[in-house]
């Protein structure tokens, strides 16, 4: 190629070049001047650019080309007024997305021109070729991620430090590469590239483990947050449904007044017909406050009592066996487990058109058991031995199951779910 063509060729490609940078760098960073200034800055950054590709032509060794690449990305840094770690991040994405559209397109120039690798920067048209479906696919790769909702995300909030430190040693390592097979141009030989290939996948593996080990932290993280939340939830509920409770309790005790007095005005006229039937209907309204269970443990007795009246208002047949109220969780952790269990098998009765729920609590020897047993309509899905939530939005729902399993685990004790015409929940913790 003469050097008028590759003049040519470097003032024409350049703009595709600037283009996809100025929309890459200007979706996800802020110009550091108005807006007007926008378009002439960019003109003078593709001058700089044209000027400094004549230049590494005219000057071809790698000591002088890496200076003027230098020199060119740091004037895209200062022209951004973003925080430095977020301008190095994406303008070392810039530089990898160009490489890595040069890159893909190869082994298709190959395949047209029937040019080996090592001769297409020799080869007129194997150039040619290479530039157009390069620059091609660097046009489409930016358009698409600028107009997708990726753009609008914030990337790599919590791990940007390490992220920046892989792209950057994969943005040099590939650059070295291309000048080693692509311009011939390279001062190593190609035992030291492999030498290097070699430590650069271990300086990125190390980096890469060491980020997920962060993901996972973070996952964990915000797991124990959604748990505590959950946690908090059920409490506030709790202390709802033992209001609501208190309530009816007093409202009982206010009709109770009336209806002695009724019933008294039957026995002294001798209606003892009328006194029956007025006894049958307030025992009905009584039958929710006489399944109410009064346990030694208090925090039992309101949990209980809560999710009894609660499930009165479903229709529910609520039956309680308690043999015994000696637990070994703490009050918090009480009102998770049962409250979650319960809550769990009152939504899941409550549209069973003979909703039925049993609740037993008893001792065997150094253990407790808990079980509840409901009837269903939606029958619950297991997945490789695990309980997992059937609504749509899992990231809401689900989190019960898991915090009883937590809880219960923490006191070296088991769950167990299964199902057959009921759904069986049985606890054992040591006590």
């Amino acid at each position: 190629m003469t050097f008028e063509f590759e003049i040519i060729t470097a003032a024409l490609f350049s703009i595709v070049d600037i283009y996809c940078i100025y929309r890459l760098l200007n979706n996800k960073l802020t110009f550091r001047f108005s807006r007007e200034k926008i378009v002439p800055v960019y003109v003078i950054i593709y001058a700089l650019y044209v000027f400094f590709q004549i230049l590494m032509t005219v000057f071809s060794s790698y000591p002088v080309k890496l200076p003027l690449m230098l020199t060119f990305y740091s004037i895209l840094f200062v022209i951004y007024s973003d925080a430095a770690r977020t301008r190095v991040f994406w303008i070392l994405l810039s530089i990898l997305t160009l490489t890595v559209c040069e890159l893909v397109s190869s082994p298709f120039v190959m395949l047209f021109t029937q040019t080996p690798f090592e001769e297409i920067s020799q080869s007129t048209s194997a150039y040619c070729v290479g530039m157009v479906l390069s620059r091609i696919l660097l046009f489409l790769t930016v358009s698409w991620f600028t107009r997708s909702k990726y753009a609008k995300r914030t990337a790599f909030v919590e791990f940007s430090t390490e992220v920046c430190a892989i792209i950057l040693i994969d943005g040099i390592y590939l650059i070295m590469l291309c000048s080693l097979f692509y311009y011939h141009s390279f001062f190593i030989d190609v035992d030291t590239a492999i030498t290097l290939s070699l430590f650069v996948l271990i300086i990125i593996s190390g980096l890469s483990i060491y980020l997920l080990q962060k993901v996972m932290r973070k996952s964990e993280e915000i797991m124990n947050t959604s748990l505590k939340l959950q946690q908090a939830e059920m409490e506030h509920k709790l202390t709802s449904d033992m209001t609501s409770v208190v309530e009816n309790l007093r409202s009982l005790r206010h009709d109770m007044n009336n209806h002695m007095s009724i019933l008294q005005g039957f026995l002294s006229v001798k209606a003892y017909d009328e006194m029956e039937n007025y006894l049958t209907s307030i025992t009905q309204e009584l039958s929710v406050a006489n399944s109410f269970y009064f346990p030694e443990n208090k925090v039992l007795s309101v949990l209980l009592n809560s999710k009894i009246s609660k499930a009165s208002q479903f229709g529910i047949t609520f039956e309680t066996k308690i043999l015994t109220s000696e637990t070994p969780f703490s009050e918090r952790d009480l009102c998770a487990v049962i409250g979650n269990v319960l809550e769990n098998a009152i939504e899941a009765s409550s549209i069973h058109t003979s909703p039925y729920i049993c609740f037993t609590m008893y001792r065997d020897k150094q253990q407790l058991h808990i079980q509840c047993d409901n009837n269903f309509v939606t029958e619950p899905v297991f997945e490789n031995g695990r309980l997992i939530t059937t609504k749509k939005d899992k990231m809401t729902h689900g989190i019960g199951t898991q915090n009883i399993c937590s809880i219960v685990d923490a006191y070296l004790g088991t769950t167990v779910f299964s199902v057959d015409e009921y759904f069986h929940v049985v606890i054992s913790v040591p006590i």
